[in-house]
C-alpha cells in the first residue's frame, strides 16, 4: 500500500494557504517555479475569479513526493461564503493543517475551521503563515491563548522534550521508561507521538514563511515521518452509525467530494478512495442513485492540470471525467455493498436574491446554467417562485452570489440582471360581510345568467380557506354550486387591497336565482366572482406578510447586540438558550420583509462568528403604516403596467 498523507488546510482569509502550498510544492520539486497571489499564477487559485480577485473561493488539489510519501495538499477558501468547499475539502482529508499568519493572529476563521475538524474529529496541527512579519512574543501569546480555548497541547515541533512526554503518555510502558530515563528511543519517539496526533492529544505547531522558505522542509519531514499512515487511521464510518469499513478492505469504496466544470474534459469529479485498489474502466454501483457508473481513464489533479494513472490505492485522491449519474457526496463501491458513506453536512443557504435574464429568448440557456451551478456547488439552490414568477437564487453570502452571478455571463454567456425577492405577502378578512353577485347577459341566442349571494368570514391563522354550501329549497342548482366556488376560488388569486391571494377566511354560499335556460356553469362561475369581490371590499380587509421561525447562534458576548438588532427588525425574541460551552442560541420570529440583508448584517455585528438557520412559521397583520406604503407600491405599479 502507497504511503500517503491527505492535508486539508483550512484557516481565515488571507492567512496565506494558497502561498504556503505553493510553497511546499516548490520546495518538494512538485512545480519549478513559484508563483505568487499577485501575479495570479499559482497552482491552486486558477479560477478566473479567483485570479481577479485574488482570493480562494474553490477548493484546489495538488500533491507532491516527499521522501517516499505522497502527500496530497488540499486548498481550501478562508471566507464563510465558500464554507461548502471548505467542508468538501475536509471531507476528503485524514488531517488538517490550520494556518494563522503571524502579522494578524487568529481570527474568526480559525475557530471556524477548529469546529470542522473536531467535529469530524481530524488529527491537528497549527501553521503560523508569513513568520517573518511577526513578534515571536505576540505569536507565543496568541498560541497559548487558543491552546487553552481549544482545549489541546499546541506544541512547538522545535520542543522536543514536550513533544517526547507526550508521546511517552500514550503507553503506560513508554511513560514508565520515559519516567525511569529521561528519554525514549527514535522509534518510541516516533510510534508515540503518531498515537497523540492520531487520539489529538497534542497539535504540533509549525513556524513557517512561504516567501522566505522558511520552516517549510520541517514540515514535510515531519508529514513524512511522524504523520500515521493511512491504513493506522481508525475505520472509515458508514452512514448507519456503528458500521465502518476498514481502510485495508478490499472492496472498493470511493466518495465524490467536489463536482466541477474543466473547459476540456467537461464535467469532472473528485474522488477519494476509502479501500480497495481501482484500475481504469471500472463499473461501480452508486449506493446514493441505485445506478451503475463506468470510471473511465482517473488522473491526480495539480491545481488545473490532470496526470493519468493506471491504479487507485487506498487513500488516493484522484479525477475523473464525465460520470453520468454521480454527485457530490455520492459513493461508489462495487456489487454486495449496501451501505454509503456519510453525506457530506452542506449548510443551508442565507441570502437569496431574485435573476431576471437581461435578453429575452435566453431562458433555455439559462435553464442549463442553472443546472450547471447546482450540480458544480451544493450550497446554491435555484427555485422560481410559483406566485411571484420570479427566479431566485440562493447561497451563503453576498460574495458567494455575486461570484456566481458573474459566472453566469462568463460561463454561460447570459448576462442577468439580480434584485430583492418579492415578498409572499397575503389578504384577509378582518369582519363578516354579505352581497350579492348577479351575472345577466343577453345575446342573440341563450344569455347568461348567475346570481348568487355569499357570506364572508375571518378564520385563525393558518386555517387556510373554507367553502360551505348553505344553500336550501333549490335556490341554486345542485350542478351550479361547484361552478360558485370555482369563481370564488379564482378570485382569491387576487384581493381587494394589493392584488394578493387572500387566505384564511370561511365563504358561505347562502342564496340566489337562476333561469331555467339562460343559467350555465360559467355563468355562476362570474357571478361568484362577482360576489366575493365585493363582500371582501366590504369585509375590512388587511394585509398578512410571512414570518420566520429564527435560531441564532452567537459568541456570549454579542447576544446584547443581536436582540437589538433583531427588536429593530420586528422580530421578537422567543428564547435564549446555551448552545456550547462559548455560544448562546437566540430563538426568534422575524417578518422575512426585514431579512434581506440578515446574513451580512449577523456577520458584521458579530465579527463572522454568528450563524442563523430560518425557516416559515405562519402569516401576521402588517402594521397599518407598512401596509400602507406596500398597497401605495402595488398600485403604482400596475398602473405603470
Amino acid at each position: 500500500m502507497r504511503k500517503i498523507r491527505n492535508i486539508a488546510f483550512l484557516g481565515q482569509g488571507k492567512a496565506g494557504k494558497t502561498t504556503l502550498i505553493e510553497g511546499l510544492l516548490f520546495k518538494a520539486g512538485a512545480i519549478t517555479r513559484m508563483g505568487s497571489i499577485t501575479e495570479g499564477n499559482t497552482t491552486a487559485d486558477f479560477d478566473p475569479e479567483e485570479t481577479k480577485r485574488q482570493l480562494s473561493i474553490n477548493l484546489a488539489l495538488t500533491h507532491l513526493d516527499w521522501k517516499g510519501v505522497r502527500i496530497n495538499l488540499i486548498d481550501t477558501p478562508g471566507y464563510a461564503d465558500f464554507l461548502g468547499e471548505t467542508l468538501s475539502g475536509a471531507s476528503a482529508a485524514d488531517f488538517a493543517a490550520i494556518t494563522i499568519p503571524a502579522d494578524s493572529g487568529p481570527a474568526v476563521g480559525a475557530d471556524n475551521a477548529w469546529k470542522i475538524v473536531s467535529r469530524r474529529n481530524m488529527p491537528v496541527f497549527l501553521i503560523v503563515t508569513k513568520s517573518e512579519s511577526g513578534s515571536p512574543s505576540a505569536v507565543e501569546s496568541y498560541v497559548a491563548k487558543l491552546s487553552t480555548k481549544w482545549r489541546i497541547k499546541v506544541i512547538p515541533v522545535t520542543n522536543q522534550p514536550g513533544l517526547t512526554e507526550v508521546a511517552a503518555e500514550t503507553d503506560d510502558a513508554l511513560l514508565t521508561r520515559y519516567l525511569e530515563q529521561g528519554s525514549l528511543s527514535p522509534e518510541e519517539f516516533r510510534t508515540g507521538l503518531k498515537k497523540a496526533i492520531l487520539n489529538r492529544q497534542v497539535c504540533p505547531l509549525f513556524l513557517v514563511s512561504a516567501v522566505k522558505g522558511e520552516g517549510l522542509t520541517e514540515f514535510l519531514n515531519f508529514a513524512a515521518e511522524f504523520l500515521p499512515e493511512y491504513q493506522d487511521l481508525a475505520p472509515v464510518p458508514l452512514a448507519k452509525e456503528g458500521e465502518s469499513i476498514a481502510r485495508g478492505s478490499d472492496s472498493v469504496y470511493l466518495q465524490v467530494f467536489k463536482s466541477t466544470a474543466d473547459p476540456y474534459v467537461g464535467r469532472l469529479s473528485y474522488f477519494k478512495i476509502a479501500s480497495g485498489t481501482l484500475i481504469p474502466n471500472t463499473t461501480l454501483i452508486n449506493l446514493n442513485r441505485s445506478e451503475k457508473e463506468r470510471l473511465g481513464q482517473f488522473f491526480y489533479i495539480q491545481g488545473k492540470k490532470q496526470d493519468s494513472t493506471e491504479k487507485g490505492e487506498p487513500g488516493d485522491i484522484l479525477g475523473v471525467a464525465k460520470l453520468s449519474a454521480t454527485r457530490t457526496g455520492d459513493t461508489l463501491t462495487v456489487n454486495g455493498q449496501s451501505m454509503p458513506l456519510p453525506v457530506i453536512p452542506f449548510p443551508n443557504s442565507a441570502i437569496s436574491v431574485s435573476l431576471l435574464a437581461k435578453e429575452k429568448g435566453s431562458e433555455e440557456k439559462l435553464g442549463s446554467a442553472f443546472s450547471r451551478m447546482v450540480e458544480e456547488d451544493p450550497t446554491i439552490q435555484i427555485t422560481r417562485d410559483a406566485e411571484t414568477g420570479e427566479t431566485i437564487l440562493s447561497g451563503l453570502g453576498d460574495l458567494h452570489l455575486e461570484i456566481w452571478v458573474s459566472r453566469i455571463a462568463s460561463r454561460f454567456g447570459v448576462e442577468v440582471v439580480k434584485g430583492i425577492p418579492k415578498i409572499a405577502y397575503r389578504e384577509t378578512v378582518t369582519t363578516t360581510a354579505s352581497d350579492q353577485g348577479k351575472y345577466k347577459r343577453q345575446t342573440g341566442g341563450h344569455g347568461q345568467y348567475g346570481d348568487c349571494w355569499l357570506k364572508i368570514e375571518p378564520l385563525p391563522r393558518g386555517t387556510g380557506f373554507e367553502f360551505v354550501d348553505a344553500i336550501v329549497g333549490g335556490a341554486i342548482p345542485r350542478q351550479y354550486i361547484p361552478s360558485v366556488e370555482k369563481g370564488v376560488r379564482e378570485a382569491m388569486l387576487k384581493g381587494a387591497l394589493a392584488n394578493f391571494p387572500v387566505t384564511d377566511i370561511r365563504v358561505t354560499l347562502y342564496d340566489g336565482t337562476f333561469h331555467d335556460v339562460d343559467s350555465s356553469d360559467i355563468a355562476f362561475q362570474i357571478a361568484g366572482s362577482l360576489a366575493f369581490k365585493k363582500v371582501t371590499g366590504e369585509a375590512k380587509p388587511a394585509l398578512l406578510e410571512p414570518i420566520m421561525n429564527v435560531e441564532v447562534t452567537i459568541p456570549s458576548d454579542y447576544v446584547g447586540d443581536a436582540m437589538g438588532d433583531i427588536n429593530g427588525r420586528r422580530g421578537k425574541v422567543l428564547n435564549i438558550d446555551s448552545a456550547d460551552s462559548e455560544n448562546q442560541k437566540i430563538s426568534a420570529q422575524i417578518p422575512l420583509a426585514e431579512m434581506a440583508n440578515y446574513a451580512t448584517s449577523l456577520r458584521s455585528l458579530t465579527s463572522g462568528r454568528g450563524g442563523y438557520q430560518a425557516e416559515f412559521s405562519h402569516y401576521e397583520f402588517v402594521p397599518y403604516q407598512i401596509a400602507e406604503k406596500i398597497i401605495k407600491e402595488r398600485q403604482a405599479g400596475k398602473e405603470e403596467k
